[in-house]
């Protein structure tokens, strides 16, 4: 497998998310409100997006699938992984770094067994990177547990552990991770020129909401 053949449930959509989009609406999950744009550029497969709001501007990344964008930031360095979750209750899932360098960025992937296919919830056995040339293969543990409207997850792999926070949007699992305590998890779904989208942050069981127009070249 290489990173151009990863994504084995391709978008049904053509219409990209490039360009630079308005918010017209937007709360955090304790209900303030807030505006500002966020500006989307294609990198390789997936996407580069840059939010420059009246509470802070941050960097993200982004996969583009079934209508949606999914995509995360961090306040350090993030990765944003997008699990399939399939009928048997498994995950296959890709991930990026925000580490990454060059005009391509390199995706690694993740595969998680042992799942129960009537809920998400539960203890997962994972392996990464079996098949990505250049990339080191692990394995471990990944809990998923929800938190109210979110779900938080953690990775044991090896000595290492990792948490992260995630949503779930019909069959896919969209999760971010970073060395910082600052990150979140974002949800857009496209319909023509607009974005409606919910996101999650680490520890927090409310989602916050965000509206976006697209603006005219």
């Amino acid at each position: 497998m290489n990173p151009s053949s990863l994504n084995e449930h391709p978008s049904a959509v053509t219409q990209q998310p490039t360009g630079t989009w308005t918010i017209t609406q937007a709360a955090t999950p304790k209900g303030n409100q807030y505006s500002g744009t966020m500006t989307v550029e294609a990198w390789g497969p997936i996407y580069r997006l840059r939010w420059e709001t009246t509470l802070g501007n941050y960097p993200g990344l982004g996969f583009l699938e079934d209508g949606h964008l999914f995509a995360g930031w961090g306040d350090g360095i993030y990765s944003i992984m997008l699990y399939r979750i399939n009928p048997d209750g498994s995950l296959s899932g890709r991930w990026v770094t925000s580490a990454t360098q060059g005009e391509t960025p390199k995706i690694f992937t993740e595969k998680a067994s042992g799942g129960n296919p009537v809920t998400l919830e539960g203890s997962y056995q994972v392996k990464g990177n079996e098949q990505v040339d250049g990339a080191e293969a692990y394995e471990g543990v990944l809990d998923v547990c929800m938190l109210g409207e979110t779900y938080q997850l953690t990775w044991y792999l090896g000595r290492a552990t990792y948490s992260g926070v995630g949503l779930r949007v019909g069959d896919w699992l969209v999760a971010a991770q970073c060395n910082s305590i600052n990150f979140g998890v974002m949800d857009y779904a496209m319909d023509g020129e607009t974005l409606q989208g919910q996101w999650g942050l680490m520890g927090n069981p409310v989602r916050g909401q965000e509206s976006f127009v697209h603006q005219s070249d």
